[in-house]
């Protein structure tokens, strides 16, 4: 009986040597190879059949997610509607190379990609199939709600719903419609009985990608009998050989080994330029459109802050900050609750990040990954990540964001660098105004201790798949080369900047700026507050706060008063904040608490030997 029929989807663009390795390896298997386009592709091998697109799904517009621009969206769409008009195809990405051929099993034909996710870049379903069924019905209503997100997901959508502003699944998670919704459905009927194992369709990990990259490392000989396809996840392969080896598969690995196998000459179909596989369509980051005003989001980690959330809060207010995304853990002082009020007033969205079984021991890793998926994130066009100690001073203009974003209005992201507050010789913990109180700070040009120059950035949350404590860690697709990244003097982030090397998340003395803006980093407070911060320990598992680091923070050389013009205005979002008497409560037992703590940590012995110490 003759082999299934396999269906590949191409938008934009001549195929590289790595999707003609891959249709390849089908014909030669002996699978005939239907090769849906959108326009004429130049290049497709001789035997595969080139069919419309547009007959299945409709392009133009495509169908993309918003905040990473992703093509999947369509893809996924696509390959669903595919399988119900053909009962003997199977679906394959463009980077499923076919190591034997493919077999389904009354017409299933999927495989986990690890211990609980069933892949899509393989899949076919019978008509027969009810999960095809389901996840067709799923796609019908874009607005619909997945019923396979997380319950906190869904209550926010439904909440939005109610509201009479419908999510589009363009701006849902990432993903809606792919291997979660694949996977859901076929534990739903029971289907995912007929799923395989990794190792048939995933015999290397996207963590070992790598490894086909490396000379001797893998053969086809290594595979077992049951192996029938490897996945080199397409736009990462890319990357990396175009950033390690010139966009050539080095000499003797496995892609190069395969290459040779079917005949293909790299160089007569090169990778296309870097994180640019679809040139034909239209920038995949949107911006603002021109006159509408742009808003902005702080997110941050708290753990017993309250004396000090009010001022926090009414400083960024009065520096144009919007909305507040404030994730929370382990709370003794009433932090917590503080939180939940100032979401009920409609201030902040409130998260409780307390680390539960089998988590990450770093709170802000693991809230940073989670905010991608808020829909406050994502309705937001800019955001900031700031501890509670660090406040954003800006120079320009009326010193807000808004005037900022205005001195380099084609930026996606800047990083501003640190100015280290010292105690300034300040003693005892006081109620006043932290912002008012400490203005001894380190020198501009001071390049020592490390964390003098730390950065921390603001950018457009449209342009970033992935973020870090101090910077955006990774843009959407992985192309640096559409970025606009700035320091905090408006110049260019040295490239070196996009790798994720050890030292990337501090500035360098070719690119510390301070001209449009910096960051208050109080990271002492008084000798007492301190005493408190050594005990709390650090949210991202960084360096203790021991003695040591209060003599390479306290730095007191010069006066910075920088930050005093937007005071005035910082007060009076601090009285509409203490008007309310449920904030004002919770905030006096706050205070209460953190005086108390302080009497509590000088009668332990160790800690009043610190304290001493702290005052040599």
């Amino acid at each position: 009986m003759a082999l299934f029929t396999i269906g590949m989807l191409w938008i934009g663009g001549p195929l590289s040597y790595l999707e003609l390795l891959c249709m390849q390896s089908f014909l030669d298997a002996g699978h005939p190879v239907r090769f849906f386009t959108y326009g004429d592709v130049p290049n497709v091998p001789d035997g595969v059949e080139i069919d419309d697109a547009a007959a299945i799904l409709p392009g133009q517009p495509f169908l993309r997610h918003t905040r990473s621009g992703s093509l999947s969206l369509h893809a996924d769409l696509f390959r669903l509607r595919m399988l119900a008009q053909d009962d003997r195809i199977i679906w394959a990405d463009t980077d499923a190379y076919c190591v034997a051929p493919w077999l389904p099993r009354e017409g299933h034909y999927y495989a986990f990609q690890d211990e609980q996710n069933i892949a899509s870049g393989v899949l076919a379903l019978p008509h027969s199939s009810i999960a095809l069924a389901e996840l067709l019905a799923s796609t019908e209503d874009p607005t619909a709600i997945p019923e396979w997100l997380p319950k906190r997901q869904r209550i926010a959508l439904e909440a939005a719903q109610a509201a009479g502003k419908s999510v589009h699944v363009a701006n849902m998670p990432w993903g809606a419609w792919g291997p979660t919704a694949v996977t859901h459905f076929l534990r739903k009927t029971g289907e995912v009985e007929n799923a395989l194992p990794s190792n048939v369709l995933y015999p290397i990990s996207f963590r070992d990608r790598g490894k086909m990259l490396q000379p001797g490392t893998i053969s086809l000989d290594d595979f077992g009998a049951q192996t029938t396809s490897v996945h080199f996840y397409g736009s990462r392969m890319r990357r990396m050989l175009q950033r390690r080896h010139a966009g050539l598969p080095p000499e003797g690995c496995l892609i190069d080994l395969l290459l040779k196998k079917h005949g293909i000459a790299p160089a007569q179909a090169p990778l296309p330029a870097e994180h640019k596989a679809e040139p034909t369509l239209p920038a995949a980051r949107p911006r603002a459109k021109s006159g509408k005003q742009e808003t902005f989001l702080a997110v941050t980690c708290m753990k017993d802050e309250g004396a000090f959330i009010p001022e926090w809060i009414a400083f960024h207010q009065a520096a144009g900050f919007d909305h507040f995304l404030i994730f929370t853990n382990d709370c003794s002082d009433g932090t917590d609750r503080m939180v939940q009020r100032l979401e009920e007033l409609g201030i902040a969205t409130h998260r409780d990040n307390t680390r539960g079984p089998n988590q990450r021991a770093s709170y802000q890793i693991r809230a940073f990954r989670k905010v991608l998926n808020e829909p406050v994130y994502r309705s937001h066009d800019w955001a900031m990540i700031l501890d509670a100690d660090e406040y954003l001073n800006v120079h320009c203009g009326a010193k807000t964001v808004q005037d900022l974003v205005a001195a380099v209005p084609d930026a996606d992201a800047f990083s501003l660098t640190w100015r280290v507050f010292g105690c300034g010789g300040i003693e005892h913990y006081s109620r006043g105004f932290m912002t008012e109180q400490f203005n001894r700070a380190a020198p501009l040009d001071c390049p020592r201790p490390a964390q003098a120059w730390g950065l921390k950035s603001l950018f457009r949350t449209s342009a970033f798949e992935r973020l870090g404590t101090h910077r955006p860690l990774v843009p959407v697709g992985g192309d640096w080369d559409v970025i606009k990244w700035v320091n905090g003097s408006g110049h260019s982030m040295p490239k070196r900047y996009r790798e994720l090397t050890r030292g990337n998340w501090r500035s360098s003395p070719d690119c510390v700026g301070y001209h449009l803006a910096q960051v208050n980093h109080y990271a002492l407070r008084s000798r007492q507050s301190f005493l408190l911060k050594s005990l709390k320990g650090t949210v991202h598992g960084g360096i203790d706060r021991n003695l040591d680091y209060w003599q390479r923070m306290n730095r007191n050389e010069e006066e910075d008063r920088t930050i005093s013009p937007l005071l005035p205005k910082m007060r009076d979002y601090h009285a509409k904040i203490m008007a309310d008497p449920v904030i004002f409560k919770l905030y006096e037992r706050a205070c209460n608490w953190h005086e108390q703590r302080i009497r509590d940590a000088l009668a332990i012995g160790p800690i009043a030997e610190l304290y001493d110490e702290l005052g040599a």
